[in-house]
């Protein structure tokens, strides 16, 4: 059996609706735009001091050869893989320590 839904969109959010059940989508020109504010990302190096330090998403430690990014208002820091899904999937754009909203920050 399969559930008819529709489709909605207020001020540039996509909602998506199933029998009753909403879904909201993160709009995809919020995200390229919040990837360009943030910035290039770098290689974790053999001197650089957090290499005994852990990611607070995944909770693995930095291992050199892996990429950083470090946000900018805040300057926390984490895996770029980590943090790029963490703002992706749905946490609303927002620092996962401190909660600073990205969506609507400006260089």
């Amino acid at each position: 059996m399969y559930s008819t839904g529709y489709v909605t969109r207020h001020n540039g959010v996509t909602f998506i609706t199933f029998s009753n059940i909403i879904c909201y989508k993160t709009p995809t020109y919020t995200w390229r735009h919040t990837m360009k504010i943030l910035g290039q990302y770098q290689r974790i190096l053999s001197t650089d001091p957090i290499l005994k330090e852990q990611c607070c998403i995944c909770l693995e430690t930095y291992k050199t050869g892996e990429y950083k990014r470090i946000l900018p208002k805040c300057e926390h820091l984490f895996h770029k893989k980590c943090i790029d899904k963490w703002l992706r999937v749905g946490h609303g754009m927002k620092c996962p320590i401190c909660r600073y909203d990205y969506s609507g920050y400006k260089r």
